[in-house]
């Protein structure tokens, strides 16, 4: 019996010592062929670059080598757009070509993507756009908002064009809860911060009423005015096609939505006869990496980037290095380490965020004012969403770049948790309770904030609302009841933010490294330092092999068992958020149908 226990764990560490030798033999091979990058002189001089568009876009995220294996790399919109606005100079490349499926883009997302292409058109050089349909049994106003920046749009012959406006739609849980006996209990300050209404009220508020039909005004503008410069109609002509939408390929054609109805094999020949030359295919995803090759070797001055995405939290353990959270300990370490490289003169802080913890934001804050006390300038630029703590971080810059339709502002603050009190009494749970102190189970699910909780949430609310709200009073150089009257949890598109001195330029990334080399006096080539420095694939394969992916949100073991991963973090998530650890909202709209 022992004998055959003890043959038992040898085999089964012999298999299991066996496959992991093959994995890092595998994983080596790998490395050796991989790391042989593109050459740039691998670029022909007549050039047909070609974009897949299609699934999301992170900001800019090195995935692990595991990840990267199983589930493919992650693709970054930052690579995406830099490879725009290089190819506009490089004489090699003499067209574009963009395939289009599903790319999942925020809008923001789709407007910087829209300046790079128009970047590139502004050389005199093309770009031609092809999906098989933009938009089929579902909205494609996003896919053609992004399509229309291009010279010519083709869809294949039974596509369509799914331009029908937008609709910004929010879930009201009220009844629900009430059916369970479930109680909310929220306070928020002031009346525009408007997300825990999903949970107290049946229906929106007049403010939440207000300040989203202002959004999808603001957002339904943008969209109609790019579309009607980049198509050569009149606003009022778009307005008419989109009320008259969605639309046949053929009947899209008539009406001058789209160029020429064909199919993705014709392309390259249909774009030589326009051209009246011959053209050799290179892919976008082979020039970004040697772009990025270029920007590791990069010597001297240079502008310092530093990209966070996510939820802010404090609690930062296992979400390192992921999309979507921001880890206020990591941001430290990447600003100070753009402090004290004597070769960075300035720095861009890329945040797309709906919020989270104070205290994390807070902290974000104060090293990036740090970052300007030491004479490095940091320029703010805005992602698809830069809300509430995310605009509290922002107040750190200083300037502050977004997009036109960049979610932000919602300069406010709530807190507050459920109370599972009557659903246990429904289903006949009952919980013992031990309690030293008069609060101690204020936070608890198990009952009711009393009356003396109350007092010290509301005291705990005024607090941080008059900090939020003096902070962006400093940081904009704006008196401070003016910034009452934008604040009260007010959601806002850049363009409206601009227009009330929130946010002081219009733009995307590029735009802020542009005024970031001008900020410090650096020529307009200087070059771009990453921060941190993106891993080498001999460097993935040493963090596989020591674990540090293996503890990673990121990691391979979180795809094995991704819904359950994605269901625990997103209960943990709620929970913190129930129990008022944070006290500023992830503010978002929910179900933009674009």
């Amino acid at each position: 019996m022992i004998r055959s226990i003890f043959r038992f764990f040898f085999k089964s560490f012999f298999w299991i010592s066996a496959l992991l030798g093959a994995l890092i033999i595998f994983l080596g091979l790998y490395a050796y062929f991989k790391e042989a990058q593109p050459n740039v002189m691998a670029v022909p001089n007549n050039a047909l670059l070609t974009v897949e568009l299609s699934d999301g876009f992170v900001e800019h995220k090195d995935g692990n080598l595991l990840q990267e294996l199983f589930m493919g790399k992650q693709k970054s919109l930052f690579d995406l757009t830099q490879g725009f606005y290089n190819a506009a100079a490089d004489e090699r490349i003499k067209a574009v070509a963009i395939y289009l499926t599903s790319p999942g883009l925020g809008f923001a997302q789709i407007q910087e993507i829209r300046d790079a292409i128009q970047a590139f058109r502004a050389t005199g050089k093309k770009v031609y756009l092809y999906s098989d349909s933009l938009g089929y049994g579902e909205t494609g106003n996003s896919m053609y908002y992004l399509a229309s920046a291009c010279n010519e749009i083709w869809v294949q012959p039974i596509g369509t064009v799914g331009l029908t406006g937008l609709q910004l739609e929010s879930p009201f849980l009220k009844g629900l809860f009430d059916h369970l006996d479930i109680k909310p209990e929220f306070a928020q300050r002031k009346e525009y911060k408007s997300f825990a209404e999903m949970y107290t009220h049946s229906g929106p508020t007049p403010a939440n009423t207000e300040a989203m039909q202002a959004i999808a005004d603001s957002l339904m503008s943008q969209m109609v005015q790019g579309i009607a410069k980049d198509r050569n109609l009149s606003p009022s002509r778009v307005e008419e096609l989109v009320n008259e939408g969605p639309y046949l390929g053929e009947n899209a054609l008539s009406v001058k939505l789209i160029d020429r109805l064909a199919y993705r094999d014709n392309i390259k020949e249909w774009i030589e006869d326009d051209l009246s030359r011959k053209l050799q295919l290179y892919e976008m995803d082979d020039y970004a990496q040697i772009l990025a090759n270029e920007r590791s070797k990069a010597k001297g001055d240079k502008v310092a980037l530093i990209f966070d995405s996510g939820m802010i939290l404090r609690d930062g353990s296992l979400v390192n290095g992921s999309e979507e959270f921001i880890n206020n300990d990591e941001t430290h370490r990447n600003v100070m380490t753009a402090i004290n490289d004597n070769n960075v003169k300035a720095i861009v802080y890329r945040i797309s965020s709906p919020g989270g913890d104070p205290v994390a934001s807070q902290s974000i804050t104060h090293i990036l004012l740090k970052a300007n006390e030491a004479g490095k300038p940091v320029i703010i630029s805005m992602g698809d969403t830069a809300a509430s703590g995310g605009y509290w971080i922002a107040c750190g810059g200083s300037k502050i770049v977004a997009q036109p339709g960049t979610l932000t502002g919602s300069i406010g603050v709530l807190s507050g948790k459920f109370s599972l009190k009557g659903l246990w009494e429904k289903i006949g749970v009952n919980w013992s309770k031990i309690n030293v102190g008069e609060n101690g189970g204020m936070w608890s699910f198990n009952e009711d904030f009393t009356s003396q909780a109350w007092v010290r949430i509301n005291q705990y609310l005024d607090y941080i609302y008059q900090r939020f709200i003096a902070l962006v009073a400093k940081a904009r150089n704006l008196p401070l009841d003016k910034v009452e009257k934008v604040a009260k949890g007010r959601v806002w598109t850049g363009e409206q933010a601009q227009a009330l001195g929130l946010v002081d330029q219009l733009g995307g990334l590029e735009d802020a490294l542009r005024l970031a080399r001008s900020e410090a006096g650096l020529p307009e080539d200087a070059p771009i330092a990453i921060i941190p420095k993106p891993k080498t694939l001999a460097e993935k394969i040493v963090a596989l092999i020591s674990g540090e992916d293996m503890l990673n949100y990121d990691g391979f073991l979180s795809h094995v068992a991704a819904p359950f991963i994605t269901l625990i973090k997103e209960l943990s998530l709620l929970s913190k958020l129930f129990a008022g650890a944070y006290s500023i909202e992830a503010e978002s709209i929910s179900a933009q149908k674009l």
